[in-house]
């Protein structure tokens, strides 16, 4: 399919990549006004034109209304929204978080600003729209909605979600725009990740560390280095499969979706009556492709921390001479866990949690 990305330039091009990579990686073409080349005819007719021949649309805005032709009263990104809508294209619509961070010289004011307010109010009322933080929050949102669609548009398609190689993050994290630091420690995971043999990795500290935020911004620099290919092809991960049990810590609900992620959308779910099928069926498509599994605030899902009031409990914990505090609560998620360490085949499994699991030890 042909998918059509609209917005305004200078303050989104990140984010357009970001869509740009998408695209790519569910091998649909992306297009925008970077590659339209040199043309016989204004930008804006051009513009137009490419959005009527598109099979979709996509629409990023943030605080900048965009350039209005002269003798225009609307700018090219709100003509190019019109188009879409007017020649009948799916419409996908996503708008900057208002207190996401962003360079004041990239918002506009005066005028600009009311029509900008007035075309984004006009999207509310008519679609269902996404806000987005980063470009790799909007990369998540973007491969899910368009893999959706897409699964509508073929028949032989059963996945809802991004599919491998693109990165699958059940829930994201959101970061500060203001992360900097812990070089020795983002080298030491891409060490691990290329080079070292120990298929599970954790990083256990006390509540407040930065754990989390760590292991998101090292998957990132993992994720733009293997596309920039300062990462031998035989270590590149498959795919990325991300889940915090912060979010959800139930058992049947992790192990359906990195089933669904790992098998391509091909596992037959409805035919797996257990969380011990589910599991059976998973462990091979782990030791047979090199996955990159991060399991974030992993204590959520150890005895310890099983509590209604999880969320609002300390890092200290009740501890006993057997040490099942640090146990599973599940035993499939245990027996996961020892796969994992000792016969995870080509998979890598990175951990953050408050507490060391009892089954690594």
């Amino acid at each position: 399919m042909k998918i059509f990305v609209s917005s305004t330039y200078i303050d989104l091009v990140e984010y357009r990549k970001a869509v740009e990579r998408a695209l790519n990686l569910l091998e649909q073409q992306f297009v925008g006004m970077e590659y339209f080349g040199s043309l016989s005819e204004e930008p804006k007719v051009a513009a137009l034109d490419k959005v009527k021949a598109c099979d979709a649309f996509v629409g990023i805005y943030a605080h900048r209304y965009g350039v209005v032709p002269d003798g225009d009263t609307k700018s090219i990104t709100e003509q190019e929204f019109d188009r879409a809508q007017k020649s009948g294209k799916p419409i996908f619509c996503y708008r900057v978080k208002p207190d996401q961070p962003w360079n004041p010289k990239m918002i506009e004011g005066g005028d600009a600003q009311t029509k900008l307010d007035a075309f984004l109010a006009r999207i509310d009322k008519q679609y269902v729209r996404q806000e987005f933080t980063t470009p790799e929050d909007l990369l998540a949102k973007v491969s899910a909605d368009l893999a959706r669609h897409l699964s509508t548009q073929r028949a032989e398609t059963r996945f809802a979600h991004p599919l491998p190689p693109v990165p699958y993050y059940a829930h994201s994290y959101a970061l500060q725009e203001n992360f900097t630091g812990r070089v020795a420690e983002r080298d030491t995971l891409t060490q691990w990740f290329t080079r070292d043999p120990q298929s599970v990795l954790v990083l256990d500290a006390i509540g407040g560390m930065g754990k989390s935020a760590l292991a998101w911004v090292w998957t990132q620099e993992i994720l733009h280095a293997a596309e920039e290919r300062r990462v031998q092809n035989d270590m590149k991960p498959a795919g990325v499969f991300w889940w915090s049990f912060y979010e959800e810590r139930e058992t049947r609900p992790f192990l359906e979706k990195l089933l669904a992620y790992a098998s391509a959308g091909q596992a037959n779910l409805q035919s797996l009556g257990s969380d011990r099928e589910r599991l059976d069926a998973l462990l091979p498509l782990l030791s047979t492709k090199r996955f990159l599994i991060v399991l974030d605030g992993f204590e959520r899902a150890l005895r310890a921390y099983a509590r209604m009031d999880a969320a609002y409990r300390g890092d200290e914990v009740d501890e006993d001479a057997r040490q099942d505090f640090r146990a599973c609560v599940d035993p499939n998620l245990a027996r996961l866990l020892k796969h994992l360490a000792s016969d995870g085949g080509l998979s890598k499994t990175l951990l953050t949690t408050r507490l060391y699991p009892r089954e690594l030890d």
